[in-house]
């Protein structure tokens, strides 16, 4: 299925209106992030943040939380989702921190952002925050011994907004941080 850039972004078999089998997911154009099959709930590959690949029984037995299509696939759908448009229009570069935790059955369970000074979040946290809630809930929960249970994926964008003349540049980068 590609973006609306025309990238290959996963790519599986849908069966009444249903993921099954082994689907692939790309965090950038021509960029592996992981193999999982559907059908049996099983990651059978995926590439950690330092790039190292994890393939294998053991790979599939013990992982972190991982969202399917790595950090690139989930700024894709948090910018889908308008992130970009929500950018405050200040120049200049922003970057926050931000941790979901994800229940063992692989869906978000809670969003938590550092404390700022004012105690109010900024609006960039915010549209972070509703951009996750409302990114397809392509989640894989966190396995310890085969067993499904809780995890947290821990990730920092990063927003840039520049003008030239009368034009204004948004954009925006998202790293997955363990």
């Amino acid at each position: 299925m590609p973006d609306t850039y025309g990238a290959l972004r996963q790519q599986g078999s849908y069966a009444a209106g249903q993921k099954q089998g082994e689907w692939v997911y790309y965090s950038t154009p021509g960029v592996l992030a992981q193999r999982y099959d559907h059908s049996t709930g099983q990651l059978l590959y995926w590439r950690s943040p330092d790039g190292r690949e994890q393939a294998g029984p053991e790979a599939a037995r013990n992982h972190p939380a991982l969202y399917l299509g790595g950090s690139g696939g989930l700024l894709h759908n948090m910018l889908t989702a308008e992130l970009i448009e929500k950018i405050p229009p200040q120049l200049g570069t922003d970057s926050i921190d931000v941790t979901v935790a994800i229940s063992g059955a692989g869906a978000v369970d809670s969003v938590f952002l550092p404390q700022r000074p004012t105690g109010k979040p900024s609006t960039l946290q915010r549209a972070a925050v509703q951009a996750i809630r409302n990114a397809p809930a392509d989640w894989a929960s966190a396995r310890k011994t085969d067993q499904a249970v809780p995890g947290l994926y821990r990730l920092r964008l990063v927003t840039t907004f520049t003008r030239i003349g009368n034009s204004s540049r948004r954009s925006a980068e998202l790293r997955q941080l363990d």
